[in-house]
């Protein structure tokens, strides 16, 4: 029975390189859809297709050109060394440099060219020593110009453990054909110092070919030696539903997976980045409607006695706005349950003994409005009709800012009410020691 490719599997299980799965794990790139949902934070530009007499320093361009010399040179200045690789289009010539700390590296990225060779070379022009200069460069190699005893041999040379930052493919059928893979806009991952974006790269590509096929190169483990996988869109089926996708001039997620790892152009890109955004907010927007339909179905308790919120009110050394005193007012009779009396008037007498329905208000302000003032009515409002409250915040500065302001509020309305502060912070015995206080009441 054929092993399937799923979201939920390991990296760890396909990936032949454990130092690269080690790398992504430092990412936090750990299954599947972490690689996947591991998006890039920018697409590079299309480059420009042009002749190499025609290039000047600075510019990012792709051009033709014929290998005429590959020499790996021991740097004296540095640890190290240095691959130089001579080109020429018609009478226009330019060096291709890269540097390793590791000889083995310079000679795998060697063997993928030879002397007489046509290659189209992608990157950054510069100048050194008056000669127009690529470093570390994408280079890819037309197969037409190379014999079969000759790929053969230098598919032998390669290694899984070394991969080119240079280039992702390296083969292409005809001139055209690469210069079609290598000026689309090329994706830019975040990376650190154990893993390059272009290595990223590699491996999303990677599990994107398992997914559709069983041609998985060095991503499929001896383990693994059957079809790993349905098609594209049956083993990433679409989450929106097709009148969404229609409407909102979405993508299909497989067809998005693949623009966002592998866009053919940009428009593809934010096309592609836009239905992942719709997608987490889609999904985000119906987890918060279940959880107000769950919260809809429960029950809430009266809270009729408004003593303490009165005794609060009136301490005030200020006067509320009619903004504050309207707001309080309708909290306090959604609290006294008077919307749920009102729908037992008008349906039937049966649904007056039905429980009170969770109240979901939103009170929106300016800072130093007096949204504080208005929460501390409504918790007084349950704490003065037997029932505990509490007030969250979202830092524990602020938590401890509010519990201050709170307790000068009680202490001078004369409100014999205990405040007790948690917060992630807590020592674990002052915490447990908090907690109990809660649980008591």
């Amino acid at each position: 029975m054929a092993a399937r490719i799923t979201l939920n599997t390991a990296i760890s299980s396909i990936v032949s390189n454990k130092r690269r799965v080690s790398a992504l794990k430092s990412l936090g790139v750990v299954t599947v859809k972490d690689a996947l949902t591991y998006y890039p934070f920018r697409v590079t530009n299309p480059l420009k297709r042009t002749h190499l007499s025609q290039i000047l320093p600075g510019q990012e361009v792709a051009f033709c050109a014929i290998i005429q010399s590959i020499n790996i040179v021991q740097m004296n200045a540095r640890r190290g060394y240095r691959l130089d690789v001579n080109v020429s289009q018609d009478a226009s010539r330019a060096q291709i440099v890269y540097f390793s700390k590791s000889k083995q590296y310079a000679q795998w990225v060697s063997s993928r060219m030879s002397v007489g060779q046509t290659v189209v070379v992608g990157g950054t022009s510069g100048a050194f020593n008056g000669v127009l200069q690529f470093t570390h460069p994408q280079v890819i190699s037309v197969l037409a110009a190379r014999s079969d005893d000759e790929k053969s041999s230098n598919d032998e040379k390669s290694s899984n453990d070394e991969r080119s930052s240079a280039s992702v493919d390296f083969v292409a059928q005809s001139v055209e054909e690469a210069f079609e893979k290598l000026c689309a806009p090329r994706p830019i991952y975040h990376a650190n110092s154990r893993i390059s974006s272009d290595h990223i790269h590699e491996t999303i590509l990677g599990l994107l070919q398992l997914f559709k096929s069983c041609d998985s190169g060095d991503f499929a483990p001896e383990s693994l030696p059957e079809s790993l996988s349905e098609s594209l869109p049956e083993s990433l089926p679409d989450i929106l539903p097709q009148s969404v996708i229609v409407s909102k001039n979405l993508m299909h997620r497989a067809d998005a997976f693949e623009s966002i790892h592998n866009p053919q152009n940009k428009e593809d890109f934010a096309r592609a980045i836009n239905t992942m955004r719709f997608e987490e907010a889609f999904i985000s927007q119906i987890a918060v409607l279940q959880s107000r339909e769950n919260s809809r179905l429960g029950s809430a308790y009266k809270c009729n006695n408004g003593d303490l919120r009165q005794q609060f009110e009136e301490s005030l050394p200020f006067a509320l706005t009619e903004g504050q005193k309207n707001v309080i007012s309708e909290i306090t009779e959604d609290m006294q349950g008077a919307q749920g009396e009102s729908q037992a008037t008008d349906e039937s007498p049966a649904a007056a003994e039905s429980p009170l329905k969770p109240m979901r208000r939103l009170l929106q302000g300016e800072v130093g409005s007096g949204k504080t003032v208005v929460a501390m009515s409504a918790m007084l409002q349950a704490v003065g009709s037997g029932h505990q409250a509490v007030l969250v915040a979202p830092t524990q500065v602020l938590a401890h800012q509010h519990a201050e302001n709170l307790r000068k509020m009680i202490a001078r309305a004369h409100i014999n009410v205990e405040i007790t502060l948690v917060t992630g912070g807590m020592k674990l015995a002052d915490r447990r020691s908090a907690l109990a206080k809660v649980a008591s009441g």
